[in-house]
């Protein structure tokens, strides 16, 4: 199965992130940050972005949404190199679920 787990807010990423990783062990699964959620990009627990980055080392694909980061003043540069960048969080989202990913949102 493939899953798509979406994070709009910043609080989010307390559940979605370790959802992600546990979902990784059952197929292919991405996470795409946008809306609000970015602004955690910015400062990630340590805790919280060692499970992100091992999520990624398992196979896991992170994005994050340049739109978002526009919008809410955040320098592209900023959220760290794990994270790819996407140009338009609803487009991509769009697309993957025509790729037939599942989406969750948390």
């Amino acid at each position: 199965m493939k899953e798509l787990v979406l994070i709009r807010k910043p609080e989010d990423w307390d559940k979605a992130i370790p959802y992600a990783a546990q979902r990784i062990k059952e197929g292919e699964t991405a996470i795409l940050i946008m809306d609000e959620g970015v602004k955690r990009c910015v400062r990630c627990e340590p805790e919280l972005f060692k499970v992100l980055h091992q999520f990624i080392l398992d196979g896991g694909r992170a994005f994050v949404c340049l739109k978002s980061l526009e919008e809410h003043g955040i320098p592209a540069s900023r959220p760290p190199d794990v994270l790819a960048r996407v140009k338009d969080g609803h487009t991509f989202l769009e697309e993957n679920k025509s790729l037939g990913y599942r989406i969750t949102t948390f």
